[in-house]
């Protein structure tokens, strides 16, 4: 079944989910702290089965109050749908 999410950069064709085969995958941002530093980390996860995959992290130092500027970033969205693409064989 198809997405009703709509991608970010829909020229950037997203690789199915290697666990259960679903095309319904989404961008994820979290916030977190490493060493006293405000950072966030982007991901794209399977909507169906919740798998995540690898996250692409970005530390500001900085609280970012508009965390819709951080999900509308198209940088920070096609690096992880570029780890979210990577697989072990390139077939």
């Amino acid at each position: 079944m198809a997405s009703k999410y709509k991608p970010l950069v829909p020229e950037l064709e997203l690789k199915p989910c290697p666990y259960c085969g679903s095309s319904d995958i989404r961008f994820s941002v979290k916030t977190t702290t490493i060493s006293f530093e405000r950072a966030y980390h982007f991901t794209m996860y399977c909507w169906d089965c919740n798998c995540y995959g690898p996250r692409v992290l970005h530390k500001t130092g900085r609280h970012i109050d508009n965390r819709s500027e951080l999900e509308r970033n198209t940088d920070f969205y096609t690096q992880a749908a570029e780890a979210w693409n990577r697989r072990v064989t390139n077939d």
